[in-house]
């Protein structure tokens, strides 16, 4: 997932440079694709009494989405899923 969100990202980036339409749709759906798994961390993270960065990052993406900055919330759905693909290999290292 964390690929096709920067490709997401990288394609928005190319559509607005290039002058089509469309650039926010794609980071307004790369932002959502990272939204459903954040809120699903979120919950299993305050069953356990933590409250961590998938909250933070659940907060700041739909503000972000909430406001119309598209660009930053899909930037923010990248860091997420990055910051939580190192954290998921890290554990599995261990």
């Amino acid at each position: 997932m964390l690929a096709v969100c920067g490709e997401f990202l990288l394609g928005g980036a190319v559509l607005l440079w290039m002058g089509a339409p469309g650039a926010e749709v794609i980071w307004a759906v790369a932002a959502g694709m990272a939204l459903m798994p954040a809120v699903r961390w979120t919950c299993k993270d305050l069953r356990a009494q933590r409250f961590g960065f998938p909250l933070l990052a659940v907060v700041v993406l739909t503000g972000t989405l909430a406001f119309g900055e598209f660009f930053g919330s899909a930037v923010v759905a990248v860091v997420l899923l990055g910051v939580r693909a190192l954290v998921d290999d890290q554990g599995h290292a261990a």
